[in-house]
């Protein structure tokens, strides 16, 4: 059996060797699009060597960076991948078991049982000025920042590869046809599937999305020049919106 995460970065040369080298030591294979950083991300991906697989993407820089077109190609790998499962994982995070195993052994285990999608606990960390790249995440942060959390709000984020076609209705696109799975609908929260059938048991995902307040005023401006208009007008991209992460 084989696990993929797929990872999309932009500028986080200050925590991807901490994703990355987790990823590895959890066996899963890993495949990363850089969306052509200015920093030193991409050169920090190249140092993995043969031990990751990284690509620009797209192919040209752009000026707007689309959620829906990457999720589209995330579509088209799960559905071309030899891999068996495959994980939809931010730069930015770290996924841990709750039983103490590593992500290879957790997710062989919830293939046996007959499962073939798994949903996560999410944990968002509140930054913390002092950080840098030397220190460990799981270590440095410990504020939480709180979290909605209801039936409705799903991260089904893990999924076994699919291949069917199918169809289902949505309140905004009305049909949409698919064929393996379909992430866009949901912006990447979930992988909607036939026959869909979710572990009762969850991953913990540990969410650092900003982590010094000059990071997530850098960030935020970056994010705020590239999102694609047509994503904002549907509501997207509006999580850090509130100043919850200010000092003071």
């Amino acid at each position: 059996m084989k696990v993929l995460a797929v990872l999309w970065a932009y500028n986080e040369s200050d925590f991807i060797s901490w994703s990355i080298k987790h990823l590895l030591a959890q066996g899963i294979d890993i495949l990363v699009f850089d969306n052509w950083s200015t920093d030193s991300t991409f050169d920090i991906l190249k140092g993995f060597g043969d031990k990751i697989r990284a690509e620009r993407w797209p192919m040209e820089r752009e000026e707007c960076s689309s959620l829906t077109s990457r999720l589209k190609c995330l579509e088209e790998i799960s559905l071309q991948s030899e891999h068996d499962w495959i994980i939809n994982h931010d730069v930015d995070e770290i996924r841990r078991t709750k039983t103490g195993e590593r992500l290879f052994e957790f997710i062989s285990r919830i293939d046996a049982l007959g499962y073939n999608a798994i949903d996560h606990d999410v944990e968002v960390y509140a930054p913390r000025e002092g950080w840098d790249s030397t220190q460990n995440p799981e270590e440095f942060f410990t504020m939480l920042v709180p979290q909605h959390h209801d039936e409705t709000n799903l991260h089904i984020k893990a999924w076994k590869r699919q291949s069917a076609d199918f169809s289902f209705a949505t309140p905004k696109h009305g049909r949409v046809h698919s064929r393996g799975v379909n992430l866009w609908v949901t912006g990447g929260h979930q992988a909607i599937f036939p026959h869909r059938k979710v572990s009762l048991e969850r991953l913990l995902l540990k969410h650092y999305p900003l982590r010094t307040q000059a990071h997530a005023e850098r960030k935020l401006a970056e994010r705020k020049r590239s999102y694609a208009p047509e994503e904002l007008e549907q509501g997207w991209h509006r999580q850090y919106q509130t100043a919850w992460w200010r000092n003071g």
